[in-house]
């Protein structure tokens, strides 16, 4: 019960002035007399609204236009490209071997440079002679010529076996010979300038990110230099979609570029902000899957994202409930310490019964052990050890869980940023959720938004996430200041929630229990079962007197009535938790 009162202080102080709604500049004027709380309040909302009606609308525009099926297919044309000059013009016209092996377009050995210009590879080989940069000047005709000579050259080539075609007709083994031959073809230079200054770089070897140039350039390692055009990637429109781009950046585009060209597992890695992603083949979906599934396949993948979806809602809003009543009840607990510290430091202006008032339900039970002369240490003791190891779990479980509930490749914190929303509303839901209408209302939309972010999460192998959980912030963030100014100044004003009652609904327990205690952790996950009464009401639904009465309205005298937190009764103020199940 005083665990409730003390944050109904909190509640109660910060509603006085949109109750009062005084202008909040001093003095004379139209404008100065207008400009009141609820007027600031309408105002931001307002701005909310536009804010998040733009965003989706952006939202809507980027994914429609650059995310799977309907991306379009830059990279993969500027890598069949390359892919046919390997096959058409870097083997020698007078080279034995007339069989060319097939080549991907991206192998192992590879290591791929993007950057974004004008003009495309395949433009910019058009508009001027790109000249070949190979090991040792022109492309060996031979393959017994060595290539010692890429010490020093910027270069990078790729060393292939080829089978000399040298066989008779019954095969080698009706006399014919057999050779394996090594031919070394260049890496090209797209811009055909020399350096290449790349913006983002992917291998499907992840162990090449991370070699030097000099280690790749002795290894044979090829180097793909790739420029796409921005008239490529904007679909030849170059001022809605060039707009969208300059806004969000190329990052999200340029992954699903490479999603669409290669589909296998790798890792990519943004030059300007060293950010990488990765991810496994099973993120990487051929383009069909993208464009079509099954009726079947189809009703499974919804099934499989709403699945994931509780999952996360779950876990997170649990533990972050748990941890927000942890952080409220038992963090205060430093301020013992330091009131002391203070004291014995010569401060004699502190008064250790201010702790008392502002905290009861660690305050009342020093002053009482104090009294009865015993240390108080253990007790403060007690709940530090708490705080630690709860918040050192909670920390825990964000990373064990980014891996479970966030395995696919992500923005850089985003998995943070989704704790944070959460942690967000639970402190609103334990200080402002109180009146009947906000507990009805309010965690229903906070669920709304966050499973709307998670299955567009889920079912994007690669979106415009940070976006879509800046539209999810904003969303919440009107929810809950609407939910302030139209649910619960309303409610303190008719007096719905007061100091004696302060929440309209609240879990009530059938045995007593001491005021000043804390309510149990677990019955964050009860459902709400009662409501304050008063001599209002009607008599005639109360219920027949029961066995065990008389000790519940002895311990409603001693707590000051059957409300949150108090005797018969505890707190369920998670909204995020508790509260959603009404």
């Amino acid at each position: 019960m005083e665990y409730e009162r003390a944050l109904f202080r909190v509640y109660d102080r910060s509603l006085e002035s949109l109750r009062a709604d005084q202008p909040i500049f001093e003095g004379a004027g139209r404008f100065r007399e207008r400009f009141k709380p609820t007027t600031v309040c309408m105002i931001v909302e307002l701005l909310l609204l536009s804010t998040i009606a733009l965003s989706l609308l952006l939202l809507t525009v980027a994914h429609s236009n650059f995310v799977g099926a309907n991306a379009p297919r830059c990279l993969h044309s500027e890598l069949k490209y390359l892919q046919k000059l390997k096959k058409n013009a870097w083997i020698p016209e007078d080279h034995p071997n007339k069989t060319m092996p097939e080549f991907p377009l991206l192998s192992k050995n590879d290591l791929l440079q993007i950057r974004v210009g004008n003009k495309g590879t395949k433009e910019l080989m058009q508009d001027r002679e790109v000249q070949y940069r190979t090991v040792g000047g022109d492309v060996p005709s031979s393959s017994t010529e060595s290539p010692s000579a890429a010490a020093n050259s910027s270069s990078l080539p790729l060393a292939l076996s080829l089978t000399n075609s040298s066989c008779g007709d019954g095969g080698c083994g009706d006399g014919g010979t057999a050779t394996t031959e090594e031919l070394y073809f260049p890496a090209l230079y797209g811009a055909g300038d020399g350096e290449f200054e790349a913006d983002y770089r992917f291998t499907l070897n992840p162990p090449l990110m991370y070699l030097s140039d000099q280690f790749t350039r002795n290894h044979h390692v090829e180097v793909l230099n790739v420029t796409l055009s921005r008239t490529c990637l904007t679909k030849q429109d170059s001022s809605v979609l060039g707009l969208v781009v300059g806004l969000l950046g190329y990052d999200d585009v340029m992954i699903n570029q490479v999603f669409d060209a290669v589909h296998s597992g790798g890792v990519f890695e943004s030059q300007g902000s060293k950010e990488q992603w990765g991810w496994t083949n099973r993120f990487a979906p051929e383009r069909k899957h993208l464009q079509r599934r099954g009726v079947w396949e189809s009703i499974l993948f919804k099934l499989h994202v709403l699945v994931q979806v509780a999952t996360a809602f779950f876990f997170i809003a649990t533990t972050t409930a748990i941890v927000v009543r942890m952080l409220i009840s038992s963090g205060v607990v430093v301020m013992f310490p330091l009131f002391t510290l203070l004291q014995a430091l010569g401060v004699r202006e502190l008064d250790m019964h201010i702790l008392t008032l502002s905290y009861p339900w660690l305050g009342l039970p020093v002053e009482l052990m104090r009294r009865q002369r015993k240390p108080t240490g253990g007790l403060i003791c007690a709940h530090a050890v708490r705080v630690v190891v709860l918040y050192s779990m909670y920390e825990a479980c964000q990373i064990a869980w980014s891996l479970w509930l966030y395995d696919k490749p992500l923005p850089d914190g985003m998995q943070l940023e989704v704790y944070a929303l959460v942690m967000i509303w639970e402190y609103y839901s334990m200080i402002f959720l109180r009146s009947a209408a906000a507990t009805y209302y309010l965690p229903k939309f906070t669920l709304l938004y966050f499973s709307l972010f998670h299955v567009y999460f889920y079912a994007t192998p690669y979106g415009f996430f940070n976006l879509a959980l800046m539209v999810c912030f904003l969303a919440t963030g009107h929810a809950l200041l609407a939910s302030l100014v139209h649910f619960e100044v309303p409610a303190s004003e008719r007096l719905e929630v007061t100091f004696e009652h302060p929440r309209a609904y609240f879990v009530e327990l059938p045995w007593p229990s001491w005021h000043a205690a804390l309510p149990p952790s677990w019955t964050l996950f009860m459902p709400l079962n009662a409501r304050p009464r008063n001599i209002y009401d009607d008599q005639a639904e109360e219920q027949e007197p029961v066995e065990g009465d008389a000790g519940n309205n002895a311990a409603n005298d001693a707590g000051g009535g059957g409300d949150a937190a108090g005797s018969s009764s505890s707190s369920s103020s998670s909204g995020g938790v508790g509260a959603a199940r009404r």
